[in-house]
């Protein structure tokens, strides 16, 4: 007789699988360390991480900002405008002598007819004069932000370190305040002011001979703004 067949050999019940008891935040720690980084990305600064006022980015201003103003073109770019306020000082000069001279006329010609053409053009040199003394604020105006820009940048101790710049300072803020206040200044204060733009021709005369590059090099070949 033959032999019976084997029975079928029971089939392996499914492994159970253990219920996780990891905390949601190791699970997401591993999932984090297992994420592949992105160089290219990580790179790049984010609008969090970038802070103008950190010690870091002011010393780059500093320096960005000196560099500037060391550059040739800004020192031209000076020196016009120093030369075009000196222009501009002897030019109401001249026109406060001019206004000064038309009034005595007129004075002495009272009653004339003239005499009202001589007032006429002591009148005209006073507009002259003011639209002189208004460009001159203006270019000051610019060299006292040149002034504390550098102070700004340097630091005030290595600023006063350097007497010709705390002369520049010094000239241009003071000449800036009294033609300011020029309309406003009478007597003995009046008397200074005027003083005063003297003392801005000097200084402009100086600095335009001795370091504008535009100018200095033609005069004394071993001088210049350095």
């Amino acid at each position: 007789a033959p032999a019976p067949a084997p029975a079928p050999a029971p089939a392996p019940a499914p492994a159970t699988q253990e219920p996780s008891h990891s905390h949601p935040q190791e699970t997401k720690t591993r999932a984090e360390k297992t994420k592949i980084p992105d160089g290219s990305k990580a790179s790049l600064p984010t609008l969090k991480s970038f802070n103008p006022f950190s010690l870091h980015e002011v010393k780059r201003w500093k320096k960005n900002t000196l560099n500037f103003l060391h550059k040739e073109e800004v020192h031209a770019a000076k020196s016009a405008l120093v030369m075009g306020d000196v222009a501009l000082v002897v030019t109401g000069i001249q026109l406060q002598l001019s206004i000064f001279y038309e009034k005595m006329l007129a004075a002495q010609l009272m009653g004339n007819p003239s005499a009202g053409h001589h007032e006429h053009l002591a009148h005209v040199h006073h507009h002259r004069e003011h639209a002189c003394a208004q460009g001159s604020i203006a270019i000051l105006s610019v060299l006292l932000l040149e002034n504390l820009a550098i102070l700004w940048a340097t630091g005030w101790k290595k600023f006063i370190k350097k007497s010709s710049q705390v002369t520049d300072f010094v000239v241009v803020a003071t000449s800036l305040v009294l033609e300011l206040v020029f309309d406003q200044l009478t007597g003995f204060q009046r008397i200074v002011a005027e003083l005063w733009r003297f003392v801005r021709i000097v200084h402009g005369s100086y600095e335009t001979f001795f370091h504008s590059p535009l100018v200095a090099p033609l005069v004394t070949p071993d001088k210049g703004h350095h």
